[in-house]
Protein backbone atom coordinates (compact mmCIF):
# COMPACT_ATOMS: atom_id res chain seq x y z
CA UNK A 1 0.00 0.00 0.00
CA UNK A 2 1.34 3.51 -0.60
CA UNK A 3 -0.16 6.54 1.49
CA UNK A 4 -0.79 9.67 0.06
CA UNK A 5 0.52 11.23 3.80
CA UNK A 6 2.50 8.45 6.46
CA UNK A 7 1.86 11.16 9.07
CA UNK A 8 -1.75 11.51 9.00
CA UNK A 9 -2.82 7.62 8.03
CA UNK A 10 -4.21 5.77 10.66
CA UNK A 11 -2.10 3.92 12.64
CA UNK A 12 -3.55 0.31 12.34
CA UNK A 13 -3.08 0.51 8.15
CA UNK A 14 0.20 1.48 8.47
CA UNK A 15 0.86 -1.07 11.42
CA UNK A 16 -0.53 -3.58 8.49
CA UNK A 17 1.37 -2.08 5.67
CA UNK A 18 5.06 -2.89 7.74
CA UNK A 19 4.31 -6.18 8.77
CA UNK A 20 2.95 -7.07 5.48
CA UNK A 21 6.56 -5.88 3.66
CA UNK A 22 8.26 -7.72 6.46
CA UNK A 23 6.26 -11.12 5.43
CA UNK A 24 6.98 -10.68 2.26
CA UNK A 25 10.79 -10.66 2.77
CA UNK A 26 10.22 -12.57 5.66
CA UNK A 27 7.25 -14.95 5.75
CA UNK A 28 8.12 -16.96 9.31
CA UNK A 29 7.55 -14.58 11.04
CA UNK A 30 5.07 -14.52 13.43
CA UNK A 31 2.65 -11.95 12.04
CA UNK A 32 -0.04 -11.95 14.78
CA UNK A 33 2.34 -11.96 17.42
CA UNK A 34 4.43 -8.86 15.98
CA UNK A 35 1.58 -7.05 16.04
CA UNK A 36 0.40 -7.67 19.42
CA UNK A 37 3.92 -6.71 20.79
CA UNK A 38 3.97 -3.45 18.71
CA UNK A 39 0.94 -2.10 19.97
CA UNK A 40 2.08 -2.55 23.48
CA UNK A 41 4.95 -1.55 22.69
CA UNK A 42 3.61 1.88 21.35
CA UNK A 43 1.73 1.97 24.22
CA UNK A 44 4.26 1.71 26.98
CA UNK A 45 6.66 3.60 25.22
CA UNK A 46 4.20 6.52 24.81
CA UNK A 47 3.42 5.99 28.58
CA UNK A 48 6.91 5.08 29.99
CA UNK A 49 5.74 2.17 31.86
CA UNK A 50 7.79 -1.16 31.14
CA UNK A 51 7.67 -3.11 27.83
CA UNK A 52 5.95 -6.41 27.30
CA UNK A 53 7.24 -9.38 28.24
CA UNK A 54 9.14 -10.74 24.85
CA UNK A 55 10.75 -7.26 24.43
CA UNK A 56 11.86 -7.24 27.63
CA UNK A 57 13.74 -10.61 27.22
CA UNK A 58 15.18 -8.90 24.20
CA UNK A 59 15.88 -5.80 26.28
CA UNK A 60 17.61 -7.71 28.76
CA UNK A 61 19.75 -10.02 26.08
CA UNK A 62 21.09 -7.29 25.05
CA UNK A 63 22.51 -5.68 28.67
CA UNK A 64 23.47 -8.91 29.70
CA UNK A 65 25.58 -8.76 26.44
CA UNK A 66 27.42 -5.73 26.91
CA UNK A 67 28.28 -6.79 30.33
CA UNK A 68 30.35 -9.67 28.93
CA UNK A 69 31.86 -6.86 26.89
CA UNK A 70 30.51 -8.63 23.69
CA UNK A 71 27.57 -6.56 22.57
CA UNK A 72 24.77 -8.67 21.05
CA UNK A 73 23.87 -7.12 17.62
CA UNK A 74 21.91 -10.16 16.76
CA UNK A 75 19.29 -8.29 18.78
CA UNK A 76 18.26 -6.33 15.72
CA UNK A 77 17.42 -9.51 13.33
CA UNK A 78 14.72 -10.38 16.19
CA UNK A 79 11.46 -10.47 14.93
CA UNK A 80 10.14 -8.97 17.59
CA UNK A 81 12.52 -6.05 17.03
CA UNK A 82 10.46 -5.15 14.38
CA UNK A 83 7.56 -3.93 17.42
CA UNK A 84 10.47 -2.23 19.13
CA UNK A 85 10.91 -0.01 15.37
CA UNK A 86 7.52 0.36 15.10
CA UNK A 87 6.99 1.80 18.48
CA UNK A 88 9.90 4.69 17.98
CA UNK A 89 8.05 5.45 14.64
CA UNK A 90 5.28 6.02 16.26
CA UNK A 91 6.07 7.70 19.43
CA UNK A 92 9.21 9.67 18.47
CA UNK A 93 9.82 10.07 14.95
CA UNK A 94 6.90 10.35 13.56
CA UNK A 95 6.02 12.91 16.02
CA UNK A 96 9.40 14.99 15.54
CA UNK A 97 8.03 15.36 11.46
CA UNK A 98 5.18 16.75 12.50
CA UNK A 99 6.63 19.63 15.18
CA UNK A 100 9.03 20.12 12.43
CA UNK A 101 5.60 21.76 10.51
CA UNK A 102 4.42 23.42 12.73
CA UNK A 103 4.14 27.08 11.90
CA UNK A 104 5.45 28.63 15.83
CA UNK A 105 8.21 26.64 16.37
CA UNK A 106 10.81 28.97 14.86
CA UNK A 107 10.12 32.77 15.47
CA UNK A 108 9.75 33.38 11.43
CA UNK A 109 7.22 29.55 10.58
CA UNK A 110 8.17 26.33 10.69
CA UNK A 111 11.39 23.97 10.71
CA UNK A 112 9.70 22.73 7.64
CA UNK A 113 9.72 26.00 5.59
CA UNK A 114 13.12 27.05 6.51
CA UNK A 115 14.32 24.33 4.33
CA UNK A 116 11.39 24.15 1.19
CA UNK A 117 14.55 24.74 -0.80
CA UNK A 118 16.05 22.04 0.68
CA UNK A 119 17.85 19.82 -2.74
CA UNK A 120 19.04 17.07 -0.41
CA UNK A 121 17.83 15.42 2.79
CA UNK A 122 19.15 12.67 4.29
CA UNK A 123 17.44 10.07 7.27
CA UNK A 124 20.36 8.33 8.99
CA UNK A 125 19.70 5.16 10.40
CA UNK A 126 16.08 4.72 8.87
CA UNK A 127 15.49 1.64 9.91
CA UNK A 128 12.15 0.17 7.51
CA UNK A 129 12.00 3.87 6.27
CA UNK A 130 8.81 5.11 6.79
CA UNK A 131 10.06 8.19 8.41
CA UNK A 132 12.58 8.60 5.58
CA UNK A 133 8.96 8.17 2.96
CA UNK A 134 7.29 10.79 5.44
CA UNK A 135 10.61 13.76 4.53
CA UNK A 136 10.30 12.67 1.25
CA UNK A 137 6.39 13.91 1.34
CA UNK A 138 7.00 16.87 3.25
CA UNK A 139 9.77 17.97 0.92
CA UNK A 140 8.70 16.12 -2.39
CA UNK A 141 11.07 18.58 -4.43
CA UNK A 142 14.13 17.42 -2.57
CA UNK A 143 16.32 14.57 -3.13
CA UNK A 144 15.72 11.96 0.03
CA UNK A 145 18.18 9.40 0.88
CA UNK A 146 18.36 7.05 3.50
CA UNK A 147 20.66 4.66 5.07
CA UNK A 148 20.92 1.24 7.20
CA UNK A 149 23.07 -1.41 7.17
CA UNK A 150 22.85 -3.96 4.19
CA UNK A 151 21.62 -7.30 4.10
CA UNK A 152 18.98 -6.70 6.94
CA UNK A 153 15.43 -7.60 6.77
CA UNK A 154 15.33 -3.64 7.80
CA UNK A 155 17.29 -2.71 4.62
CA UNK A 156 14.55 -4.83 1.75
CA UNK A 157 11.99 -3.30 3.31
CA UNK A 158 13.48 -0.23 3.36
CA UNK A 159 14.34 -0.28 -0.34
CA UNK A 160 10.75 -1.57 -1.01
CA UNK A 161 9.36 1.86 0.51
CA UNK A 162 11.98 3.75 -1.40
CA UNK A 163 10.93 2.35 -4.81
CA UNK A 164 7.71 2.85 -4.08
CA UNK A 165 7.76 6.66 -1.78
CA UNK A 166 10.72 7.84 -4.46
CA UNK A 167 13.81 7.98 -2.61
CA UNK A 168 17.26 6.46 -2.49
CA UNK A 169 18.48 4.11 -0.05
CA UNK A 170 22.03 3.39 0.90
CA UNK A 171 24.19 1.34 3.18
CA UNK A 172 26.83 4.21 4.68
CA UNK A 173 26.51 7.89 4.62
CA UNK A 174 29.59 7.48 2.46
CA UNK A 175 27.37 6.34 -0.33
CA UNK A 176 25.76 9.72 -0.85
CA UNK A 177 28.78 11.91 0.40
CA UNK A 178 28.39 15.05 -0.88
CA UNK A 179 26.86 18.47 0.38
CA UNK A 180 23.24 18.01 2.18
CA UNK A 181 20.75 20.81 3.00
CA UNK A 182 19.34 18.54 5.74
CA UNK A 183 20.57 15.56 8.27
CA UNK A 184 17.37 13.85 9.72
CA UNK A 185 18.72 11.71 12.51
CA UNK A 186 16.30 10.91 15.53
CA UNK A 187 17.46 7.67 18.02
CA UNK A 188 20.51 7.13 15.61
CA UNK A 189 23.46 8.04 17.15
CA UNK A 190 22.75 6.53 20.95
CA UNK A 191 22.91 3.13 18.73
CA UNK A 192 26.59 3.55 18.40
CA UNK A 193 29.39 3.20 20.76
CA UNK A 194 31.46 5.43 19.44
CA UNK A 195 29.52 8.77 19.00
CA UNK A 196 31.82 11.28 18.44
CA UNK A 197 33.71 9.81 15.73
CA UNK A 198 30.79 8.79 13.94
CA UNK A 199 29.14 12.44 13.94
CA UNK A 200 33.13 13.83 12.99
CA UNK A 201 32.24 11.02 9.70
CA UNK A 202 28.80 12.49 9.13
CA UNK A 203 29.67 16.24 9.23
CA UNK A 204 32.86 15.76 7.11
CA UNK A 205 30.97 13.14 4.20
CA UNK A 206 27.70 14.98 4.57
CA UNK A 207 29.23 18.43 5.01
CA UNK A 208 25.44 19.14 6.19
CA UNK A 209 24.10 23.03 6.51
CA UNK A 210 21.46 22.01 9.10
CA UNK A 211 20.63 18.78 11.64
CA UNK A 212 17.53 17.81 12.96
CA UNK A 213 19.07 15.41 15.78
CA UNK A 214 16.87 13.73 18.29
CA UNK A 215 19.68 11.94 21.09
CA UNK A 216 18.51 9.68 23.87
CA UNK A 217 21.77 8.84 25.73
CA UNK A 218 20.90 7.57 29.06
CA UNK A 219 17.93 6.06 28.55
CA UNK A 220 17.44 2.34 28.66
CA UNK A 221 16.63 0.70 25.21
CA UNK A 222 17.49 -2.37 23.32
CA UNK A 223 20.81 -1.37 21.55
CA UNK A 224 21.92 1.63 23.51
CA UNK A 225 25.04 1.53 25.52
CA UNK A 226 25.59 2.58 29.39
CA UNK A 227 28.95 4.06 28.11
CA UNK A 228 30.30 5.90 25.53
CA UNK A 229 33.75 6.05 23.92
CA UNK A 230 34.03 9.49 22.97
CA UNK A 231 37.98 10.73 22.88
CA UNK A 232 40.21 9.63 20.29
CA UNK A 233 43.12 8.23 22.37
CA UNK A 234 41.37 4.87 23.15
CA UNK A 235 43.42 4.91 26.32
CA UNK A 236 41.18 7.15 27.41
CA UNK A 237 38.31 5.56 29.44
CA UNK A 238 34.77 5.38 28.15
CA UNK A 239 32.03 7.95 29.77
CA UNK A 240 28.87 7.22 31.41
CA UNK A 241 25.71 8.27 28.46
CA UNK A 242 24.99 11.75 30.02
CA UNK A 243 28.53 13.14 29.73
CA UNK A 244 28.76 11.54 26.25
CA UNK A 245 25.23 13.30 25.49
CA UNK A 246 26.68 17.05 26.67
CA UNK A 247 30.71 15.72 24.89
CA UNK A 248 28.10 15.08 21.82
CA UNK A 249 26.58 18.57 21.94
CA UNK A 250 29.96 20.37 22.74
CA UNK A 251 31.65 18.34 19.46
CA UNK A 252 28.76 19.85 17.33
CA UNK A 253 29.64 23.33 18.32
CA UNK A 254 33.14 22.92 17.73
CA UNK A 255 32.21 21.64 13.74
CA UNK A 256 30.59 25.41 13.76
CA UNK A 257 27.09 24.69 14.90
CA UNK A 258 24.61 26.55 16.46
CA UNK A 259 21.59 25.00 18.82
CA UNK A 260 18.86 27.00 17.38
CA UNK A 261 15.72 27.20 20.38
CA UNK A 262 12.56 26.14 18.90
CA UNK A 263 9.15 25.92 20.75
CA UNK A 264 8.77 22.32 20.73
CA UNK A 265 8.52 20.51 24.07
CA UNK A 266 11.79 19.61 25.20
CA UNK A 267 13.42 21.32 22.25
CA UNK A 268 13.37 18.05 20.27
CA UNK A 269 14.43 17.30 17.60
CA UNK A 270 16.89 19.82 18.51
CA UNK A 271 17.94 21.82 15.29
CA UNK A 272 21.26 22.71 14.70
CA UNK A 273 22.42 25.37 11.73
CA UNK A 274 25.68 25.83 10.50
CA UNK A 275 27.28 29.24 11.45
Amino acid sequence: MIFENLLSSAHSLVLNDLLDRCSIIQPSIDIETVKTVAISAAKATNAGTPLPEHLMALLDKWYTSLQSGQPDYTVYGNDLYIAELWACWKVYSRTHLLNIQKTKCLPGGSISGAHSGAKKIVDLGCGFAYTTAAIKQIFPNATVYGTNIDGTLQMEVARGMAKDYGFTMGDDPGAVAGETDLVFASEYFEHIDRPIQHLDYIIETLQPSAMLIANAFGTTAIGHFHDYWVYENENFPAVPARQASKIFNQRMKYHGFTNVKTKLWNNRPTYWVKI
